[in-house]
């Protein structure tokens, strides 16, 4: 197991001092920026916005993470500074996250906006890809005819960024979700190319209790839908 000596020093609290607090992810790539606007909605409880490591303000991370990695740090971060956490909203790799935190704290609900539990459907054409990939890798063609392979955000990523999306893609939380008893409200975009529809049954298939909210958009469709979403948050923790 290998221990990252990691400070999450980039979050915003608010606070109206509510019995409840919420804490809120947002997805990779991303920062508080992308979720901020839940402040102007959710009245209800204590809002906790937070950078992941490696994004936003925080400081880049000098070796790969893997999924537990990020929820460890962020349970670490939690407990250093007395937050006590009742309800998550995750944005999809923050979805993800939520996941593996809400297994270890006493999480009441999930709120999952196209969360990145699963893989979508690959076609061949993908693994065609990996395979010249590492074909290309191993007799060291130049950077130019690798950088033909993967996409542009991929490119753009440092190397340990690189390997970091590969284990939190590729690390599968199925046993982890089947075991989680937290009810979960997840919503997903109907135009969604990024977390498709359809990968909803998988986890319902898996899920100890989840209810399927459909929200007219693609995978960011939640930022013009925060009005409704904050109402659903609010209406769950207000029963």
């Amino acid at each position: 197991m290998v221990i990252h000596l990691y400070t999450i020093n980039s979050y915003e609290y608010v606070d109206y001092k509510k019995p409840n607090t919420i804490l809120i992810l947002h997805g990779w790539g991303c920062s508080i920026n992308y979720m901020i606007q839940f402040k102007k909605e959710i009245h209800s409880s204590n809002l906790l916005f937070i950078d992941l490591p490696g994004f936003g303000n925080n400081p880049h991370l000098i070796s790969p993470f893997n999924i537990t990695d990020f929820s460890n740090t962020i349970i670490t971060f939690l407990q250093t500074h007395n937050f006590d956490i009742n309800y998550i909203v995750g944005h999809s790799f923050g979805g993800k996250i939520a996941i593996l935190i809400a297994k270890q704290l006493k999480i009441k609900c999930l709120f999952l906006i196209a969360p990145s539990i699963f893989h979508k459907r690959r076609f061949i054409i993908y693994y065609l890809k990996i395979y010249f990939y590492k074909i290309a890798k191993k007799i060291k063609l130049s950077k130019k005819v690798l950088n033909m392979f993967g996409s542009k955000d991929y490119k753009e990523l440092t190397p340990v960024m690189k390997r970091t999306m590969s284990l939190v893609i590729n690390e599968d939380i199925t046993l982890i979700l089947e075991s989680l008893k937290t009810p979960m409200v997840v919503f997903f975009g109907d135009k969604d190319t990024v977390t498709p529809l359809y990968l909803y049954k998988k986890i319902k298939k898996h899920a100890f209790d989840s209810t399927l909210i459909k929200l007219k958009g693609d995978h960011f469709a939640y930022l013009s839908n925060i009005k409704f979403i904050s109402n659903i948050i609010e209406g769950v923790i207000n029963l």
